[in-house]
């Protein structure tokens, strides 16, 4: 799910660098702001992304069923407590709050992911950040791209092939361990054929990367980012 789309969507026409600077403001607005309005207004921008990508919510809800899960539990223990009332209401009410907050943050990941060739992140990057920094971190950006979306793909095999052979009637402990074990021998057999296969087409250090060009359609996420990192002064 977290792979580049070439299916056209209004944010495959946004520069990547204009992209990347609607992120950071969402980001920083998401730590910034306090109060349930912030997280409303947010949670809102993240579900138009979502939207104007054609991806449901459901859809993507259902694509980190993982991360739910572990907000899920986070938000449960944030709210129980030892001895009476058990459960406190403002504190379960802050852990989902931050949830909330965790989840936009991976929503408009996602929404770039989708609809960001990874040679062009990589160029973005080196334009933020210039000289052997910036090439180190573009050619970890294009790794990490390249191999995130495989491992997952093994993991999701190895759980299908796991309930086909009735492995979803073992005990849970069991089964994490036979996905953890298995998880890990297949990320390290991937790597090192990655490594291979990199060593095998010359790894450039610094390769040939897209031109970026910036078009009047990137007025639309610079001023949302602008707005943002305005209403976060504000705020502050």
């Amino acid at each position: 799910m977290f792979r580049f789309d070439p299916e056209p969507s209004v944010f495959h026409a946004f520069d990547p660098r204009a992209k990347l600077f609607l992120q950071i403001a969402v980001a920083i607005a998401s730590v910034a702001i306090a109060g349930p309005s912030a997280v409303i207004i947010l949670c809102g921008l993240a579900t138009v992304s979502l939207w104007l990508v054609g991806v449901s919510v459901r859809e993507f809800l259902g694509g980190i069923r993982f991360v739910l899960a572990l907000l899920g539990m986070a938000v449960l223990v944030r709210g129980i407590t030892i001895g009476a009332p058990w459960i406190d209401t403002t504190a379960a009410l802050d852990g989902l709050e931050a949830a909330l907050r965790i989840l936009l943050l991976v929503a408009v990941g996602f929404v770039y992911v989708r609809t960001t060739p990874i040679r062009e992140s990589q160029a973005a990057l080196q334009w933020f950040v210039p000289g052997r920094i910036g090439r180190l971190l573009a050619v970890g950006v294009g790794v990490v791209f390249r191999f995130f979306p495989v491992l997952l793909s093994e993991l999701q095999a190895m759980r299908t092939a796991s309930q086909a052979r009735l492995g979803d009637k073992r005990p849970v402990q069991d089964r994490i361990g036979l996905l953890t074990i298995g998880g890990v021998n297949r990320g390290i057999e991937r790597a090192d054929r990655l490594s291979d296969a990199l060593r095998a087409r010359c790894l450039a250090w610094n390769p040939t990367l897209p031109p970026l060009a910036a078009s009047r359609h990137d007025v639309i996420p610079i001023g949302l980012g602008v707005a943002l990192l305005g209403w976060t002064l504000l705020a502050g």
